[in-house]
């Protein structure tokens, strides 16, 4: 999705349905941006390789530091000086997987509910991700705990929308008698369903319907517009 069309899902409705502040931020565009630094190619492409391959074949509790050195057949002290820490190269793998790594929050919690609907959708629409998704969500039903350590991994602004959404909710105009937690839920759920239903990726117009409807029902009744 390009700039212009993510930015139309916001700039091109009515304002009833988006925030009554005259001006918002700039919707990031759910498109793939350079992930991380640059890096030598042959020993960086063969840690995540493996990272990605362990994942497939252990899930994330055996995605480990030494597992990766043993798979990849790069010297300990080079896979530490690219990842640190097993969070860091995680993050790293999960990207590969998702083609993106997660959108900036741009502070208003309205433009960002349509910025993750449209990301939800590009990622789902990856050929990597579809294949890791069976995995997903095979980790997500071990338990409440595996499920929010893949959540946070997987999609971070999960909660980060959530908690930009009870910050803001009061002064948005936006309901504040729903858990936040479950907006997040319909921003990825709905889109999740939209491929498990159709078997190909939301498209431009699943998410603009999916924006329109979401944005109309977390509106505040009686709340002015602008």
């Amino acid at each position: 999705m390009t700039t212009r069309r993510a930015a139309s899902l916001a700039a091109d409705a009515p304002r009833d349905r988006l925030d009554a502040t005259p001006t918002r931020p700039h919707i990031v565009p759910a498109v793939p941006r350079r992930i991380g630094r640059p890096r030598s190619g042959t020993a960086d492409r063969a840690i995540l390789d493996a990272a990605m391959t362990l994942l497939s074949e252990v899930g994330l509790a055996g995605l480990t530091m030494s597992a990766v050195v043993a798979r990849s057949g790069v010297a300990r002290a080079t896979v530490y000086r690219r990842y640190p820490t097993r969070e860091a190269l995680i993050a790293a793998a999960l990207a590969q997987v998702k083609g993106r790594e997660p959108f900036p929050l741009s502070g208003d919690v309205t433009v960002d509910i349509a910025t993750g609907v449209a990301w939800a959708a590009a990622v789902l629409g990856e050929p990597a991700f579809q294949r890791f998704l069976p995995l997903f969500v095979a980790e997500a039903l071990r338990g409440p705990a595996a499920a929010r350590n893949l959540i946070d991994r997987v999609t971070p602004n999960h909660a980060n929308v959530a908690r930009e959404y009870a910050e803001q909710a009061s002064r948005a105009g936006l309901r504040t008698d729903v858990d936040p937690l479950l907006v997040s839920d319909i921003v990825q759920g709905a889109m999740l369903m939209r491929l498990l239903s159709s078997g190909t990726a939301p498209d431009e117009a699943a998410v603009g319907q999916v924006v329109d409807i979401l944005l109309r029902g977390l509106r505040e009744p009686g709340a002015a517009s602008a």
